[in-house]
């Protein structure tokens, strides 16, 4: 006789965490500031922990459900009758201006993943990729990626749209604003390759034809689309992972009916895995959903180096809700008058018209990890404001007239106990070519609460 034993489980997981931590930065963050002073103290005010998160998880079979609320220094983004923004941090402790920062749904059966809600979301082999990195806060999302397994490897598809609202400053308000990509990739143990479409649309409606899963979306044949091709390769050798991404507008390919520049970005990469880590305390989740890479997973030591380029209309569009940025209204939501403003890159985050090499080494052994950066940055004067046309004079490819920047950041962790860590953050940006400097230094311990199963 055969049985079959069907197992049903459920988990309830409250999350609790208490960040209290020291800050100090030379970055202005009080008083009247213009558009790009605020977003970056804004920038800086997401990227550091909050001092309180609660919420929790939820999992069955197959099935997450998390939500997670934020308690910190409340921010107020207002508009003054000059246009100008007054970014100005609030005593007392409240939730975050658009709260939650993580709020979500995901299944996985077998070789299907589903993810609907809001969190971090990452693609590529390297520390950024050109279309999707995480230095976004969030996404609001909806990601559907489906795997099949064959004997030389596997292979895959996903779908992802993500939106931005309204745009408060467009011609024809409301118009909706909102990225469909979609990708194909194949992977063994030692090789891994992707070609995927990314598009961002606007419109006062969304069109179905964008939600077609192996459609193709071209810029010429969609007047509120700006369409851009991205392409990865990554490969192990023993210890040595080598790895590189490209990424070109469409326009480049198939041509376009306009007179459009040519805008693309590449980047190689290359790490070095000298041994595991052992007995490796849990890691703090940020419940991020990222792309599966070679990337090690195993603590020890790694050490690697990647240089990215990123040409000057890159990102760009003949129409602001077209560029490749998500506005500052996405985060912060109370008062943001100016919303339209862009906060963030959804890939590389120094946007168009940068050069960058860095060398990186990670470090994880039981309680301790630390990781070292440090990088030369090119930043020209390009901008995701300026004209999309090379008739401004703008070389579509040549960093002319860059300033250089010297960066450095280390940060750290040490858990005392399962539950109990504490950490340290130090970063520096020094523009040599003007002679100014940015620094950041933080502080601080992390309490967990214990896990409770129900």
């Amino acid at each position: 006789m055969t049985s079959v034993v069907s197992m049903l489980y459920a988990d309830l997981v409250p999350v609790a965490t208490l960040v209290p931590s020291f800050t100090y930065s030379t970055i202005s963050d009080t008083g009247l500031t213009d558009e790009q002073e605020t977003v970056e103290s804004y920038k800086l005010y997401a990227e550091l922990p909050p001092l309180i998160d609660m919420g929790f998880k939820f999992s069955a079979n197959n099935f997450d459900l998390v939500g997670i609320v934020d308690f910190h220094q409340k921010s107020s983004i207002l508009s003054d009758s000059d246009g100008y923004l007054w970014f100005k941090p609030q005593s007392g402790l409240s939730m975050d201006n658009n709260s939650p920062r993580v709020g979500y749904a995901e299944t996985r059966y077998k070789g299907f993943l589903g993810s609907f809600g809001r969190r971090k979301l990452e693609w590529g082999p390297g520390m950024y990729d050109l279309a999707i990195s995480d230095n976004s806060p969030y996404y609001d999302h909806l990601w559907l990626q489906y795997r099949v397994d064959e004997t030389y490897g596997s292979w895959w598809y996903q779908f992802l749209a993500t939106n931005f609202g309204s745009m408060y400053s467009s011609e024809n308000a409301p118009i909706d604003k909102t990225l469909f990509a979609h990708k194909i990739g194949f992977e063994n143990r030692q090789i891994r390759a992707t070609i995927s479409e990314i598009a961002m649309t606007w419109s006062d409606s969304i069109a179905l034809s964008n939600w077609i899963p192996f459609g193709v979306w071209q810029s010429t044949a969609h007047e509120t689309a700006n369409v851009m091709i991205e392409a990865t390769c990554e490969g192990l050798v023993g210890p040595a992972r080598i790895y590189g991404s490209f990424v070109v507008s469409d326009s480049a390919i198939v041509g376009s009916l306009e007179e459009n520049p040519s805008a693309l970005g590449a980047m190689l990469g290359f790490s070095w895995h000298f041994f595991d880590g052992t007995d490796l305390v849990a890691k703090q989740d940020d419940f991020g959903l990222r792309e599966n890479t070679f990337k090690n997973t195993q603590g020890g030591l790694t050490v690697g180096a990647e240089c990215y380029y990123t040409s000057n209309y890159l990102y760009n569009s003949t129409s602001k809700e077209g560029t490749f940025t998500a506005p500052l209204k996405q985060f912060a939501y109370a008062g943001a008058l100016n919303g339209d403003s862009n906060a963030y890159f959804l890939g590389f985050p120094y946007g168009p018209g940068a050069f960058l090499t860095q060398v990186m080494m990670k470090y994880e052994q039981k309680a301790l990890t630390a990781t070292a950066i440090v990088g030369i940055l090119l930043k020209d004067e390009a901008t995701i404001d300026m004209p999309y046309t090379t008739e401004n004079g703008m070389s579509e490819f040549a960093l002319t007239n860059s300033d250089v920047h010297v960066q450095f950041t280390a940060k750290g962790s040490w858990a005392l106990k399962p539950n109990i860590s504490i950490s340290a953050l130090l970063k520096e940006d020094f523009n040599a070519t003007e002679g100014t400097s940015s620094f950041v230094a933080s502080f601080g311990a992390m309490l967990k609460l214990s896990q409770i199963a129900l």
